[in-house]
């Protein structure tokens, strides 16, 4: 099997295996209705991925959202300081939204409790708090903002990010997964919010 069908079998496997998690839980999904849903014999997910405890731990990792995920160098310490928040906090929240079903699939995972799967996902979003205290510490390094906690600031809108995530999508409208309409709106609101309190 080349490179590119196999990687194109394992992204089918892992959405098979996320949705299908994500509804029944751990216990309930069977390895052979991952196989149909993802198009695919069940020895294909064995040879894959090996077994359903490291199916199910990775497809909570890959739902996970890291640092690599924003390109934080698309952004100059010259440009207008709101829009630039803005832009960051709206990319962050849509992570975040994207990001909840892995909180529903770490509500299933007592049975298959792995520290090791639960630190590396912690490291990924204190690697996204840490990105956004090192572009906040390059502008005022660039003297554009005056120096705050830039690491509480950081903390604060992540636990936020992680709150309104759930609140669009419940609010979510016509069967899209968030009103992208009401992200802009927020991203905006904190933007100027600290672009007034933090700007030099």
């Amino acid at each position: 099997m080349s490179g590119t069908r196999m990687t194109d079998t394992r992204e089918r496997i892992l959405q098979a295996a996320i949705d299908l998690f994500a509804v029944k839980g751990y216990s309930r999904t069977s390895m052979k209705s991952i196989a149909e849903k993802a198009s695919v014999n069940e020895t294909t997910i064995f040879r894959v991925f090996g077994s359903k405890d490291k199916l199910f731990l990775e497809a909570f990792l890959q739902l996970t959202p890291d640092p690599s995920q924003v390109d934080i160098t698309r952004y100059s310490f010259a440009d207008d300081l709101t829009e630039q928040l803005a832009h960051l906090f709206k990319i962050y929240m849509i992570l975040h939204i994207d990001h909840m079903p892995a909180y529903r699939l770490s509500m299933l995972i007592d049975a298959i409790y792995d520290h090791d799967i639960y630190y590396n996902a912690f490291l990924r979003i204190k690697g996204l708090i840490t990105q956004l205290v090192d572009y906040l510490e390059g502008l005022h390094a660039a003297g554009r903002i005056k120096k705050v906690d830039f690491e509480s600031m950081s903390e604060l809108m992540f636990s936020l990010f992680l709150v309104k995530a759930t609140e669009f999508i419940v609010y979510g409208t016509d069967g899209a997964s968030y009103d992208e309409a009401k992200v802009e709106m927020f991203a905006e609101e904190y933007a100027q919010f600290f672009a007034q309190r933090i700007a030099s």
